[in-house]
């Protein structure tokens, strides 16, 4: 049986993690280094997703939200993910939702960051109809 082993700097931000959410993302699927206008790693529309052991790394919205993920009018759950240096130019330096349903369960924020605007937020922006549930998050060193 083979293991995949993470990259280098996977492997350096994995060992940052919390030792419970290091545990659970040692199958880890990176989206690192987009640029996009929304949603620099993701952007969805009118969709129902679910990712699991997943890194987002300095991903770049470089002229609206969701640095990491933009999502509008979708369910979205996510486990096992880390977010790391992504950054929007307004709300949601990792995520933005927009009257989205979306549930976080063992995430990471790190350095994340944002633009100001009416939804801003370093790791996650809601608004419109959207709600956000987490548990078993942690955030450090939001700017």
């Amino acid at each position: 049986m083979s293991s995949v082993m993470p990259s280098a700097p996977l492997a350096a931000i994995l060992a940052t993690l919390p030792a419970t959410q290091a545990a659970r993302a040692v199958a880890l699927t990176s989206i690192a280094e987009s640029l996009a206008w929304r949603g620099g790693g993701l952007f969805a529309r009118w969709s129902n997703l679910t990712l699991s052991a997943i890194a987002f790394l300095n991903n770049t919205a470089g002229l609206s939200d969701g640095g990491a993920i933009c999502a509008d009018w979708c369910r979205l759950r996510l486990s096992g993910a880390a977010f790391v240096r992504n950054s929007a130019a307004s709300g949601g330096g990792a995520i933005s939702a927009t009257s989205s349903v979306v549930e976080i369960e063992a995430a990471h924020f790190t350095a994340n960051r944002c633009g100001s605007g009416v939804s801003a937020g370093s790791a996650v922006a809601v608004s419109g109809a959207g709600s956000v549930r987490c548990s078993d998050c942690s955030c450090a060193a939001q700017p």
